[in-house]
């Protein structure tokens, strides 16, 4: 099984590769804004992938977040979560037979494979 940090790096590359095999246009921004994604253990709103992206590209227009968000999601490489108030989180989607659970009281995600819960 592979390490966390090996599987971050191996994903990464993937999006990265998926994304300008799509024609879109992979720059440090979007690339910091898919490491959040794939760094970041909750579901995240376009606005904190901002500030979180921000911080080392101040130049960062909340429309590239958006934009990014919308080409990951049409790739299939991430999720909508629903809210009350609308879909407007997104989180890594599972890959292959890999689930995910998600904690209703802190937001916390964990992704694991197989079928056994206990």
């Amino acid at each position: 099984m592979e390490s966390p940090e090996i599987s971050a790096k191996t994903i990464l590359h993937e999006w990265l590769t998926l994304l300008a095999g799509s024609g879109y246009r992979v720059t440090g921004k979007n690339r910091a804004i898919v490491e959040a994604i794939l760094n970041s253990d909750k579901a995240l709103e376009a606005v904190d992938l901002f500030e979180i992206v921000r911080k080392e590209y101040r130049g960062l227009g909340l429309v590239t977040v958006y934009r990014t968000l919308q080409k990951l999601e049409e790739l299939g490489l991430v999720n909508r979560l629903h809210q009350e108030n609308g879909c407007n989180m997104v989180l890594r989607a599972a890959r292959g037979h890999e689930h995910l659970l998600i904690c209703s009281r802190c937001g916390k995600i964990v992704y694991f494979s197989g079928d056994d819960l206990n």
